[in-house]
Formats: C-alpha cells, structure tokens, sequence
C-alpha cells in the first residue's frame, strides 16, 4: 500500500489495507498459524544498531506504534524482541524511539540471550540456536525494513529474521558457510522456516539504498507491504529496486529449494498501485564484500559487542554513526 510519510493516521490506515487481504490480523495465517485472543505473539523488528528513525535502519516507531495497538485490541499477548548486531534490543529501541512506545503500551522488549538447539536442515553443517522467545511464541510478526545489503544485495522478510540466531553465534556462521556455494542463503531460508511467521510486515515508506544495512543511504519509497510468505515479499522488493531473482542469493535459493513463490508471475499482487508504477529505476546498489569471514573479524565483532554492552549498563552513549563499524552481522 502507499504510505507517502510517518504520519501516525496515514501508517495505522495503510497497516490496515495492507493486512485486509487476510482479513486484518486475526485473518493472516502463514505456516498455518494465526493470531487470536490470548495468543502469544512475538514481533520480531529489523534491529542493527541504535540509530534514529530518519537514519532507515530500523523499522520506523510509527509502525511499530500502529501495529501493537491492533495487536493489542485484537486481544493478543504482544512482545518485541531481537538480537542486535551491536548492542542490544532495548538499546537499539531506546536509541530509535520504539522503546518509548513499547513502554507506554505495556509491551516488554525481550533479549535474545538463551538460545536453543535445534537439527540444521539437510546440506547444512551443524546446529541451529534460535532463541526460546522466538520458538515459544504462539505466532511471530516479522517487521522488516528494505534496505540494500553488501553481502545479500539486498534484505526484506527473510534476511531479517537472521536475528533470531543470539549474538555471538552469527559471526560464526558468516565464518563456517561464507561464500561456499550458496549456503548461506540455504541457512536464511532454514530459519525462516523454522521461525515461521505468521506474516511479514516491509517498511518501504523510508528505505535503505547504497552501503546497507547500515550505511547507506536514506531513499523516500512511500510503501508498506505484508505477506504471509516472506519469499513473495522479497520477490516483489527485488522487482521494485530492479534486481533480477537470480542475482538475489535468497530468491536464488529459495527457487532452488522450492520455498515459498521467488517468481513474481506467481504472486498475487494486491494493492492501490501496480509495481509499474511504483517501481524504482535508480535505485543505489551497494558495493558488494564478502559474507565471509575470518577469526579476526569474529573477535572484533565480539569485542565490539561486549563495548556496546558496558555502556548500555554504565549508562555511557553509544557511538555516533561516524564510528560506525563495516563489520554488520545480521
């Protein structure tokens, strides 16, 4: 749906369109699940690092606003939570405004710090941990925010929910897969599978184009989009910024594997504005780096982590962007 800016009746409204295909939020049913009176439900936002809104790093508190308050009326028992790149979720959220919100509605923001083992799909090594909130929680709300992505090309539904693997243990996965094959795309995949949303929710009102995740630059797209199958999602935001399925490691995958509609003839479309034209002819790409990395870099993501962390608990600010790392891990 269109959603020309942040203002707090345009986002609730568009939310409202966008989710009125399902039959609003007791209607979406994605993996089979749903959303009723008394359900647990976890929304799981796009958290990288505490910035402000305007910055497009995160999902925009407007939404965030708009989406637990019909939460909460439908009767459902709301949580947010994530597991930052740098920092934590109630550092990130403080920093961007949705701890404010979250705290006068009531609704806790919970750390993604025990995780669980679960079996890896076929093809890939190892375990996967994925925190217990998320596993626990009776239906998951994927908000996520389209940006540009040095290593993936791009991020939307899939992407996001990489953050349900804790802290530490997403470098170590960048180091096991790497660029090997694809991968790593296959382990996206594995976990959004596993994490199973009810729906996915895009904020492409304020979009990320350039040196994403978290560099990049601002880019005015007016959209907010939902789906049960966050494969169609990111389908539909490839075809919109101009990337080709097959240059996007996660449709490319998913196409492979097949999961979920990667091809945009399959998808139905619903909406006030067809793609054409609302499509984007200069969007930004970021410069591609490899997924991969080495031991150093792990330690320093640790090390930064764990700075992040002492000054959330000392009360000490987080660093401006211009000290920002170009090591991003989710």
């Amino acid at each position: 749906m269109q959603c020309p800016s942040y203002d707090p009746k345009q986002v609730d409204s568009a939310l409202r369109l966008a989710l009125d295909p399902f039959g609003g939020l007791n209607g979406v049913s994605g993996f089979g699940r749903s959303i009723s009176r008394g359900s647990r439900v976890l929304v799981k936002p796009n958290f990288l690092r505490a910035a402000p809104p305007e910055s497009a790093l995160s999902p925009h508190p407007a939404l965030v606003r708009a989406l637990l308050e019909q939460l909460l009326s439908a009767g459902a028992q709301v949580r947010l939570g994530d597991s930052p790149a740098f920092g934590t979720a109630r550092g990130v959220a403080e920093a961007n405004g949705i701890a404010a919100i979250a705290d006068e509605l009531g609704v806790p923001i919970v750390e993604f710090r025990r995780p669980r083992t679960i079996p890896s799909p076929a093809g890939l090594p190892g375990t996967l941990q994925i925190d217990h909130e998320v596993l626990e929680a009776e239906a998951v709300i994927n908000l996520c925010k389209l940006k540009a992505h040095s290593q993936m090309l791009m991020t939307g539904a899939v992407k996001n929910l990489f953050g349900c693997i804790t802290g530490k243990r997403k470098p170590l996965w960048h180091m096991r897969l790497g660029d090997r094959d694809n991968l790593f795309a296959e382990l996206m995949l594995a976990i959004y599978r596993q994490v199973a949303p009810v729906v996915s929710i895009c904020d492409a009102v304020l979009a990320m184009e350039g040196e994403g995740p978290g560099r990049g630059d601002p880019r005015m797209v007016g959209l907010l989009l939902a789906a049960e199958d966050g494969v169609a999602l990111d389908a539909v935001l490839a075809e919109l910024v101009g990337h080709e399925a097959s240059e996007v490691r996660i449709l490319r995958a998913a196409q492979q594997l097949g999961i979920g509609s990667a091809h945009l003839q399959d998808i139905k479309i619903v909406g006030d504005a067809a793609i054409d034209e609302v499509r984007i002819e200069d969007w930004k790409r970021p410069e591609a780096i490899d997924i991969a990395f080495g031991p150093g870099q792990v330690i320093r993501s640790a090390m930064r982590q764990v700075t992040l962390r002492s000054r959330e608990l000392f009360g000490k600010r987080a660093a401006p962007d211009s000290e920002t790392p170009e090591l991003y891990v989710n």
